[in-house]
């Protein structure tokens, strides 16, 4: 199942990102938002290998979740997998703050 989120920030940034996949070909192309120093928030397909920015295929990416570009939160919770990232305070790509929300906005079969 892939969901749909919207982005937003406190300094006005926003976007969308999908995670996850649907039911026909989930384990060929799931989506997860990692952070990349030159295109910002980009979705990315962890299931191709070696995963790289579907921006510009740099490997310098992090997924969001991860120490860098999430504060700890146990609760509220985006995840694909044996990804996970907390709903609230995510790095934002414009002001470089952990002010950045995942917010669901649809679910797709």
């Amino acid at each position: 199942m892939s969901n749909l989120y919207k982005v937003n920030c406190s300094c006005g940034y926003h976007t969308s990102t999908r995670v996850g996949g649907n039911r026909k070909d989930f384990a060929q192309n799931s989506t997860f938002p990692f952070y990349c120093k030159k295109c910002g928030l980009v979705s990315i397909n962890i299931m191709r290998k070696p995963i790289c920015c579907s921006g510009c295929n740099s490997d310098e990416i992090v997924a969001y979740g991860s120490s860098s570009t999430s504060l700890p939160n146990e609760w509220k919770m985006v995840q694909c997998f044996d990804y996970s990232a907390p709903k609230e305070g995510n790095f934002c790509p414009k002001c470089e703050k952990f002010t950045m929300n995942f917010e669901l906005e649809a679910i797709f079969g």
